[in-house]
Order: structure tokens, then sequence, then C-alpha cells
């Protein structure tokens, strides 16, 4: 797995997390409003938040071994801070500002810039699941 740079890291990372925070919320509003039926659409919304979960995971794997830190670390420091409640906005953050290493490290080369795919397919992470949870709600 390649090593990733702070604007990959909030594009691929935290918009996905952030999108996934919205979807459970929604979910929660759906399965508490009683408005006949959409409620169905929860296990969709869940899926979808664990999909957002799980691009985080690889966010933080990569963002850590451009700051040179192994995948199990990273993967243990998101766990950790998350078991602290608010610590996880400090875990993330860190990763978030922090420098990553100048040169090649033990994961490989710096990350190149963002490209416009990256641009792209963070949009596409952010439009998706919304257009997918509103087609869960209308079949369902």
């Amino acid at each position: 797995m390649l090593r990733s740079g702070r604007l990959h890291f909030f594009l691929l990372g935290l918009v996905p997390l952030l999108n996934a925070l919205a979807l459970l919320l929604y979910g929660l509003h759906l399965a508490t409003s009683g408005s006949g039926g959409t409620e169905r659409a929860v296990p969709v919304l869940l899926v979808l938040a664990a999909a957002g979960g799980l691009a985080l995971g690889v966010a933080v794997v990569r963002r850590g071994r451009d700051l040179g830190s192994g995948a199990l670390a990273s993967l243990a420091g998101l766990v950790l801070s998350a078991g602290l409640g608010p610590m996880v906005l400090l875990y993330l953050g860190y990763l978030l500002f922090k420098n990553g290493q100048p040169g090649d490290n033990a994961f490989g080369p710096p990350a190149p810039a963002a490209t416009l795919a990256v641009w792209l397919w963070s949009l596409v992470a952010l439009v998706l699941p919304w257009f997918m949870a509103v087609m869960a709600a209308r079949l369902m």
C-alpha cells in the first residue's frame, strides 16, 4: 500500500468519515421518525456508513506510512483514540496536519500531489452514498 499525503488523507479519509457520521444520523432520524416504512432503509445506511469507516481505516494506514508508522500502529492509534472519545479528533488532527517524511522511507517514495482523479473520487464518495440512501428509502 502506498503512502498518502495530507490532502489525500483529507479527501479520501476524513470526507468519507464525515459522510458516514451524517448517514448514521440520517438513519437514526429514519428509524425514530415513524414515517411509514422508511426505517427499512436503515440497514443500507449502516452498510454505507461502514464503508465510510473502512475508507477511513485505509486512509489512516496510508497516512501513517507517510509518517513512518506501520499499519498496525496506525490502526491501533485510531482504535485507542476512538475508545477515548474526543481523543480521536486529536489523533485525526495529528494525521491531518503533521508533515510526512520528506524522502523515501521504508514504505516507499513520498506521495504524489493530489490529481483530478482524487478530487473526483472524493466527490463520488461524498455524493454516491446519499444517492443510494435516498433510493433505498424510496424503494423499501
